[in-house]
């Protein structure tokens, strides 16, 4: 039973998503219970933890950042799904929160139609114990969302006022600031090793005075003042990710 929250202080904005979650998700045929929260305060407040939440980035009593904050706090495998009316406040989103994706508004019901999919198979695959690890979402330069594996990433390396995420079999564009990656992705292994870049610790091969050395051959810049804290990190940072 796939659990579902929509949760904005816009009564058209709610029903306009709740039509379109409920007729998705009749026509796949999982089985779900859906509910709706008219504020953040009232969805907290409820005890609900859904699987998935489609969460007015405003709203009436707090800020969606923090209403996100909140529940990732009573739950770590939440979905969460921002409904946002520009892409600046889609950009904070995503800085400050795992999210799992944004719509903007308005809403094309597609591409809300495609989020739920990714959402439902994701799901899926973790309960089925499926190998791949934990997605982190990102803004990409050209607007679109990304979605990427956690260990399929090396490392970030901000250039020309944009950030590359170098990973597995491609290299991505994002926007953002190099220090709210580092906040963002502190969690889950990776560390700060220079200015410019945020480096995945599992993906780490070798780590010299002033250089790191990636698994797939990349060299990285290594800080003579952070070069400390890394090698203290690399010792001490428990083995969580499932490397492939």
């Amino acid at each position: 039973m796939i659990k579902i929250a929509i949760c904005g202080n816009e009564k058209k904005d709610r029903e306009a998503i709740h039509e379109l979650v409920q007729a998705h998700m009749d026509k796949t045929g999982e089985a779900y219970t859906l509910k709706l929260f008219g504020s953040g305060r009232t969805f907290l407040d409820s005890g609900f933890v859904p699987d998935i939440v489609f969460l007015d980035f405003l709203d009436s009593d707090e800020s969606g950042i923090e209403v996100g904050i909140e529940l990732k706090r009573l739950s770590r495998r939440v979905l969460i799904v921002y409904t946002s009316f520009t892409e600046g406040e889609a950009l904070l989103a995503l800085n400050r929160i795992h999210a799992f994706g944004i719509l903007v508004k308005p809403i094309v019901k597609q591409k809300l139609f495609s989020m739920l999919d990714d959402a439902v198979l994701y799901l899926d695959k973790k309960q089925g114990g499926d190998s791949a690890g934990d997605l982190v979402t990102f803004f990409s330069e050209d607007g679109s969302i990304l979605q990427l594996d956690i260990t399929d990433i090396y490392y970030f390396e901000y250039r020309n006022r944009r950030i590359r995420i170098v990973t597995r079999n491609q290299t991505y564009t994002c926007r953002g600031k190099i220090g709210d990656i580092a906040e963002k992705m502190k969690e889950h292994g990776f560390a700060m090793s220079h200015q410019s870049f945020v480096v995945n610790l599992y993906q780490v091969a070798k780590i010299e005075r002033t250089m790191l050395t990636m698994k797939n051959g990349d060299k990285v810049d290594l800080a003579q003042k952070r070069a400390s804290a890394v090698r203290k990190q690399l010792m001490t940072t428990p083995i969580k990710q499932t490397m492939r």
